[in-house]
């Protein structure tokens, strides 16, 4: 039996919240370290990644190291219910988008269909690779739209996060090809 997407959500954002902040930077730097050291990132671009809310997995360190091996990073952009991803400068250049979420200005052409790779955010995870987001549906539709099969799509979370059981999905729902946490890097 699968769990409902709206138990999980609640549930796992309250024990999130509650992470005190100092050990969800020691554990970040360390899942980020593990995506680092991946041939997924060696292998990569353009990587596109989310702005960490919410006691989040942090990805500043993807953010920075990929831009200091001359990959080109790129953050999404809410619009009119859809995402789009843009070439990310520097902390400066980001403004406050939707639902509070820094994000890039709009300065130049998405690099939607040049992601060699797309970091999602998300609440939980099951064993089979399914996540559970905010609840919009942004990135499953993005890449629905997209009909890429050669994006990698990685999630990064703490290990409390990965769930013993599966995730109630449908048809929609895009399943990750890698997650990375502190202890473990599954592979779906």
């Amino acid at each position: 039996m699968c769990l409902s997407k709206e138990i999980i959500r609640k549930e796992y954002l309250r024990l999130r919240k509650l992470k005190p902040s100092y050990t969800t930077f020691l554990l970040s730097w360390e899942i980020q370290k593990k995506f680092l050291n991946s041939d997924i990132y060696r292998q990569s671009d353009i990587i596109g990644v989310y702005y960490p809310i919410l006691n989040e997995v942090q990805s500043f360190r993807i953010i920075t190291k990929g831009m200091s091996d001359s990959k080109t990073i790129a953050l999404p952009i809410v619009t009119r219910k859809n995402l789009t991803f843009h070439k990310y400068f520097s902390s400066q250049s980001l403004k406050v988008g939707a639902y509070n979420i820094k994000e890039p200005q709009i300065s130049d052409v998405a690099l939607d269909d040049k992601l060699d790779v797309v970091i999602v955010p998300g609440i939980a995870f099951d064993p089979r690779g399914y996540r559970v987001g905010y609840g919009k549906g942004y990135y499953d539709k993005f890449f629905h739209s997209k009909q890429r099969s050669d994006i990698n799509i990685i999630g990064l979370a703490y290990d409390f996060q990965l769930l013993d059981n599966c995730i109630e999905s449908e048809n929609y729902d895009v399943k990750l090809n890698a997650l990375y946490t502190e202890k473990r890097v599954l592979e779906f």
